[in-house]
């Protein structure tokens, strides 16, 4: 029940008369929100999330090269900025420390990749021949940039 009054307080040691409303004060809402007016979309992403769970089981191979020519991708981005940033500012007493990360985290971003590559070739290698056909123009190619480094 709303309380519409008066009420003292102190301010700087004096009392003062103050209206109070207690309407303005919310009453503490359901837990989880409008869980009632929107539950099928929650069961709808429960069940999207389960079924490409169960895909990402099947392929967890492929997976985890995806992830990590993922981080390789982002180490190339953040090394190229951190280049692009230690140039930028000539304030700095020294910008070789910064160059030199940011060439460490180019060049393992793009041995990733290629370690990468060459461990899914050599995945698809050992499957039958007609699954290897389709990449194997990728995969000569990879073997040999590879093969070159060696």
């Amino acid at each position: 029940m709303p309380y519409h009054g008066k009420a003292f307080t102190v301010i700087d040691g004096d009392f003062m008369m103050t209206d109070v409303k207690t309407d303005t004060l919310l009453a503490p809402g359901p837990p989880f929100g409008d869980l009632e007016k929107n539950w099928g979309w929650l069961l709808a992403f429960g069940l999207f999330s389960i079924i490409l769970g169960s895909i990402g089981l099947g392929m967890t191979f492929m997976l985890t090269e995806l992830v990590v020519v993922f981080f390789a991708a982002l180490l190339i981005v953040g090394g190229v900025c951190q280049i692009l940033d230690a140039f930028k500012c000539h304030g700095w007493k020294s910008t070789i420390w910064p160059v030199l990360i940011a060439l460490l985290y180019i060049g393992v971003g793009v041995y990733m990749t290629t370690a990468a590559a060459r461990t899914a070739c050599a995945e698809q290698a050992s499957k039958a021949p007609a699954q290897a056909g389709r990449t194997g123009t990728v995969c000569r190619l990879v073997q040999h940039t590879g093969s070159i480094h060696h």
